[in-house]
């Protein structure tokens, strides 16, 4: 397991408070996207399962699919860029959060002003935490929370 990951766990990661989803009045936590071999958490999100998909989960699981290479895309331009982030950062954990928080600001100034995402291939860059098998069976929380997302999705 990573750090991350069991920061999340533990409730340490700092995430923000639940917000609005666009133009609705439901509001939804802030969540982190994976793969589907992963566990369903209340800030881990997955797909559903590729067998026996109806229409509307299977909407959701290509919604979530095109977010996900988004910000793969993303992250692997930046790490590109600062190729500090292709190797774990070698520093206290204060000082690691605010590398990768100037590299977000900077990376986010570079696309507007210079419109790098046209240059680019698509790359699937993100290494992950390691999937866990023990206990598959997720928290009648996080299900109901996928399946607010997938109600938003299909409206």
């Amino acid at each position: 397991m990573s750090v991350l990951y069991d920061k999340m766990v533990k409730g340490m990661l700092h995430i923000p408070e639940d917000d609005f989803l666009p133009g609705t009045a439901v509001k939804a936590p802030f969540v982190f996207i994976r793969d589907e071999e992963y566990l369903l958490l209340r800030h881990l999100m997955k797909p559903f399962a590729r067998r026996n998909l109806d229409c509307s989960n299977e909407k959701f699981n290509k919604v979530l699919s095109r977010t996900r290479k988004t910000v793969e895309f993303d992250f692997g331009i930046a790490a590109a860029n600062w190729r500090l982030l292709n190797k774990p950062i070698e520093t206290k954990v204060e000082t690691a959060e605010l590398i990768v928080k100037a590299v977000c600001v900077l990376h986010n100034m570079t696309v507007d002003k210079e419109n790098v995402l046209n240059d680019v291939e698509y790359r699937d860059v993100l290494p992950g935490v390691q999937p866990s098998r023990r206990n598959n069976a997720a928290p009648a929380e996080a299900t109901e929370i996928r399946n607010l997302f997938k109600r938003f999705f299909n409206e």
